[in-house]
């Protein structure tokens, strides 16, 4: 019997809510994605359109070898878009769920390496579509000849392109998330700007692998895109330096 009046609250009540909170998220967080993907899927030929757009300068007639391969291929851009597009909710949701578990320090620094990292995959997406995919199909389609007994072009299949530009994505999110791994990595102290400083072969041997691996096997690329990624290390431990700078003063 409760003998001071108020309500008797079950043992089993955080588990309870805690249950009712996950499965409100992933119905929001399904819900969104479904109407997204249906959204997408309404306005596919429209999508098509955007996403062939660093190619269609130099080729505006997409074929398909085999029946489903449009239709396919129009779900993985769907897809890819409805990934784009959900992510940030997906990833708020994460967050208001885990947040009540930090303290006020890790809020703080998750809080930064999300704002980071949601910069530099919007600027991934941009860059992505804006440069490097219509700069790269520039530079292929150079490889194409044009001879009067020797004939080599480029005849485009709707799912290869995509499969290309979907590569596209992948590398200029990686190297653009270069940033936020180092971030991570000096907010939970697991390295440090003294440490990546006197360490600096280590990373242009380590630019070297990565633009072996990326770049075509050609000597010309390959020296470009290392003296990229390594420029590109340099700036970023710039900018580290400036903003320890900032934080120290605080």
């Amino acid at each position: 019997m409760n003998l001071s009046g108020l309500p008797q609250i079950s043992k089993n009540a955080p588990i309870f809510i805690f249950m009712q909170e996950i499965k409100w998220r992933l119905f929001y967080s399904l819900l969104s994605v479904l109407i997204t993907f249906w959204t997408c899927y309404y306005v596919s030929p429209d999508i098509l359109f955007w996403i062939t757009k660093p190619c269609r300068e130099f080729q505006s007639h997409f074929v398909f070898l085999n029946l489903p391969e449009a239709f396919y291929t129009t779900l993985t851009v769907c897809g890819l878009i409805t990934w784009c597009i959900c992510l940030p909710i997906l990833w708020y949701h994460c967050w208001c769920f885990l947040v009540p578990g930090f303290t006020l320090t890790e809020r703080t620094r998750i809080s930064r390496v999300g704002i980071v990292f949601f910069i530099l995959y919007g600027i991934s997406i941009w860059w992505t579509f804006q440069y490097f995919a219509p700069y790269l199909t520039k530079f292929l389609l150079q490889f194409q000849i044009q001879q009067n007994t020797f004939i080599v072009e480029y005849q485009a299949t709707l799912s290869a392109y995509v499969s290309w530009i979907l590569s596209c994505l992948v590398i200029a999110f990686f190297v653009c998330q270069w940033p936020t791994l180092l971030f991570i990595g000096l907010a939970w102290q697991k390295l440090s700007i003294k440490f990546l400083t006197q360490y600096r072969k280590v990373t242009f041997f380590a630019c070297i692998l990565i633009a072996a691996t990326l770049s075509p096997p050609e000597l010309v690329i390959q020296i470009g895109t290392t003296f990229f990624l390594w420029l590109y290390t340099e700036i970023i431990l710039w900018c580290f330096y400036i903003y320890l700078a900032f934080e120290n003063k605080e």
